[in-house]
């Protein structure tokens, strides 16, 4: 999972990634988003599909809800260094957990 904070809040990637670690998730890394304007996370699925188990629980801890789109901003998320299977978007909803 790559965590990418889409608030003004501090440090909201970090604080998510060691609650996602708790529940045995990898973080591949954290950053913030390129916009900060996101009310509530999001989720996308860059496995197709192949972890579904795992994107359901990201869901039910979160409480993010699933893009189906495939903006062309992802493609660095399919690849190389920041290669993960999902990217989580933190909205100001995540802060309130």
């Amino acid at each position: 999972v790559f965590i990418a904070n889409g608030t003004w809040v501090a440090g909201l990637a970090g604080k998510t990634s060691k609650t996602l670690e708790s529940y045995q998730f990898k973080i591949v890394g954290t950053g913030n988003a390129v916009e900060r304007n996101y009310e509530r996370s999001v989720i996308y699925d860059l496995s197709a599909g192949q972890k579904n188990d795992s994107l359901l629980a990201l869901k039910k801890l979160t409480g993010a809800t699933q893009a189906f789109n495939s903006p062309s901003w992802l493609e660095p998320y399919k690849e190389g260094d920041n290669k993960s299977d999902f990217l989580l978007i933190l909205g100001t909803s995540a802060n309130k957990e």
